[in-house]
């Protein structure tokens, strides 16, 4: 499993959904998940699509608020297995 760093969360009028916040190489981007992707306020995703020397595309649960299902993260901003090193 892996995750990304999330910037910030808020709940929706829906008690089912939460508004994730994330920094993509493209500048800041959001999506709206079920409660049960979080963890430690990261976001679950499908897994990782590509790699290179900038970043990793990764695909989303859901699409952003462009419609994309796919964006490229910094790879400092992933974590693998879901759980965070202190």
């Amino acid at each position: 499993m892996y995750l990304i760093k999330c910037e910030s969360l808020l709940k929706c009028a829906v008690p089912y959904e939460v508004i994730v916040h994330f920094e993509t190489l493209d500048g800041n981007d959001e999506i709206i998940v079920h409660p049960s992707r979080i963890v430690n306020n990261c976001v679950t995703i499908n897994g990782i699509v590509s790699m290179n020397e900038k970043g990793c595309l990764v695909e989303l649960p859901t699409e952003t608020s462009n419609g994309s299902r796919r964006v490229w993260v910094s790879s400092d901003n992933l974590i693998q297995g879901g759980f965070i090193s202190a």
